[in-house]
């Protein structure tokens, strides 16, 4: 089965996860989703993947909580107020927006 067969038999085994990655904005489901189907279907093996080349190895199933890889959020705040330029930044990617919209 292919990618897409996995994930759409995901979404019929646990549909209140499918509703949440789908529909709800939870990054989290959609990214359980994504392991599991990466690892066809099987769900335990997802959970216990060790694969850190993946890009999103350091946020499936609360890794970023856990060990330090991810900044808390406290940190980025720190990280946004130091930036002296953060004010511009955000400007211009409001103005940038305004123009695509």
């Amino acid at each position: 089965m292919d990618a897409e067969g996995i994930t759409n038999s995901i979404r019929r085994k646990r549909p209140a996860m499918a509703l949440a990655a789908d529909h709800g904005n939870s990054r989290a489901k959609a990214i359980e989703m994504h392991c599991i189907t990466c690892m066809g279907g099987n769900r335990n093996d997802a959970a216990n993947c060790g694969s850190q080349e993946c890009a999103l190895y350091v946020h499936a199933y609360g890794r970023e909580r856990s060990d330090g890889v991810v900044p808390s959020a406290a940190e980025y705040q720190k990280m946004i107020e130091s930036d002296p330029n953060h004010a511009a930044k955000v400007a211009r990617g409001r103005a940038l927006q305004k123009e695509t919209n």
